[in-house]
């Protein structure tokens, strides 16, 4: 500031320096007291940061312990390792299975006929009726 200013002034150069100074002074209180509440902030997020790292890591930890990872496919045998063991009893198939349950599966939709006199369950039951005519829906005798 140039000292021309102050001419003609009721305030000397020197009382406005020092009221200046203790402008700075008051402000730079302030800005401490903010960096102090901004550290505190600081060290407190961290501690809650930390908190959660933790707490995703053994969530994690015993979520993999648990089998949530993608599962380990099963090994497939390829149609050359299987034996093929139970084979198709009608005259003019011949292709044979690796288990029960297929030739089973096989007989069912392919020869339903044969499927019927071997297993004869439920399904064969249901085989049946499915062939055989409704006769709950003919007329009773005595009724005109």
């Amino acid at each position: 500031m140039d000292i021309s200013q102050f001419k003609g002034s009721t305030t000397t150069p020197a009382e406005y320096y020092f009221q200046h100074a203790k402008r700075l002074y008051l402000d730079n209180l302030a800005l401490v007291r903010q960096l102090s509440t901004l550290e505190q902030l600081k060290v407190d997020l961290e501690a809650e940061l930390k908190k959660y790292e933790s707490l995703l890591a053994t969530k994690s930890h015993n979520e993999s312990a648990h089998g949530t990872e993608e599962k380990k496919r099963r090994k497939r045998r390829n149609a050359s390792e299987i034996e093929r063991l139970y084979v198709c009893r009608a005259l003019t198939c011949g292709k044979s299975y690796g288990s029960e349950g297929t030739l089973s599966q096989h007989l069912k939709l392919k020869h339903p006929e044969i499927f019927i006199q071997m297993y004869g369950g439920s399904e064969g039951r249901q085989q049946a009726q499915l062939q055989e005519p409704d006769k709950s829906q003919e007329a009773l005798p005595g009724d005109s």
